[in-house]
């Protein structure tokens, strides 16, 4: 069965805004597959609070438990593959680019709507 890592984006548009999310977004969402949400997107989503620029629920972890995501530590074999995933110049987002090198170790595919994650070679949904 093929395991996937959704994008920040895509549990938020999951709590807020399903009508984002693609068709195949969605069948993959509603499906027994299982779906990853990385300890980097709780990262991003409270220091994006903390300025200001989003309000995610108060308590995240439970909340995207509760919609079906199992939780991705940031473990050092992923820290570590970035020092060999390439580094265009056009995608510098730290997080991203945690969550591309999780995905390519753990061999899970991607649910995302950056068009910058196709630069690297990782499926996404």
């Amino acid at each position: 069965m093929i395991r996937y890592l959704a994008d920040t984006h895509i549990a938020l548009w999951l709590l807020d805004c399903p009508e984002k999310l693609s068709t195949a977004q969605v069948e993959v969402l509603s499906s027994p597959a299982e779906v990853f949400l990385s300890v980097a997107s709780i990262w991003e989503m409270a220091i994006k609070t903390s300025i200001g620029k989003l309000h995610p629920p108060l308590l995240m972890a439970d909340t995207f438990e509760a919609e079906g995501f199992s939780l991705l530590s940031i473990e050092p074999r992923h820290a570590e593959f970035l020092k060999v995933l390439p580094y265009p110049s056009s995608h510098r987002d730290p997080f991203d680019r945690m969550l591309i090198g999780q995905a390519m170790v753990e061999g899970l595919s991607i649910l995302s709507a950056d068009r910058y994650f196709a630069d690297y070679d990782v499926a996404v949904i």
